[in-house]
């Protein structure tokens, strides 16, 4: 689809086309256009940049050799590494009439996310946009469901007023800030769970996460065990492939 619904609204998406080549932009232009996409142009990777700032752009097409370098791509290189430097994610795909394994390899490794060859084909364009397009619609509802997910678990706070559930928590508190492995016993309803939640936030695996230590980035991963039948616990715990039995009709990720 070329437009993504959001909070009930549908938005349409914006591709900025930077290309030095006025018929080039025109192509574009025209081709996008027809898909309903907002289009918008620049003639360097200076200008670019103004519109980038002053406009909400969804995805864009770089241009790698310009005037002053035909061949070599360095001009995109060194745009992708300014886009980088800047912390723009707006995902790009790479194009050049000069195409090579080489400059493509090195436009990937500098933060493109696709390539595509000049004159390029009509439906491979628009199916390269689409599916990028898509993939960073996806990245950002998953970034937002890991920063809503985190900041839930950092507002957990358990205050005891009991003798024994302070004791509980001081012990939880020192074991924390060790590598042991922990095992919560009870009946259903005596926070199980929540005390969980509490030694993660308080573990080095948070704490971690916080600093930007690369010692250990581990997630949370909550498991309901009990609504888990036993023909199914391994594609659950370890995943499975699209096909690997019947009624696997997509591939899916493992808990671990």
């Amino acid at each position: 689809m070329r437009d993504y619904l959001y909070k009930g609204e549908q938005m349409s998406l914006t591709v900025l086309v930077i290309d030095d080549m006025a018929d080039v932009r025109l192509s574009a232009n025209f081709l996008l256009s027809t898909q309903n996409y907002n289009v918008l142009e620049a003639d360097s990777v200076l200008r670019a940049l103004d519109v980038i700032k002053q406009n909400n752009v969804d995805l864009i097409l770089l241009d790698m050799n310009y005037s002053s370098d035909t061949t070599s791509g360095q001009e995109g290189l060194n745009f992708l590494a300014k886009l980088a430097k800047l912390d723009i994610t707006t995902p790009v795909v790479a194009m050049t009439g000069w195409s090579s394994i080489d400059l493509a390899v090195k436009a990937m490794q500098q933060g493109a996310c696709d390539f595509i060859e000049k004159p390029w084909d009509n439906h491979r364009l628009i199916q390269v946009i689409q599916q990028n397009l898509k993939l960073s619609h996806l990245q950002q509802q998953n970034n937002q469901l890991k920063q809503t997910i985190e900041e839930q678990s950092n507002d957990l706070v358990l205050i005891a007023k009991s003798t024994s559930m302070q004791t509980l928590l001081s012990q939880l508190d020192s074991i924390a800030n060790t590598t042991a492995t922990i095992l919560f016993t009870g009946e259903n309803g005596t926070g199980k769970s929540t005390l969980a939640h509490y030694v993660y936030n308080q573990s080095l695996c948070q704490k971690n996460r916080q600093t930007s230590t690369q010692v250990n980035k581990g997630s949370f991963v909550s498991v309901t065990m009990g609504a888990i039948s036993e023909n199914l616990f391994e594609s659950e715990m370890f995943g499975h492939v699209k096909g690997a039995f019947t009624g696997a009709d997509k591939s899916r990720v493992g808990r671990f």
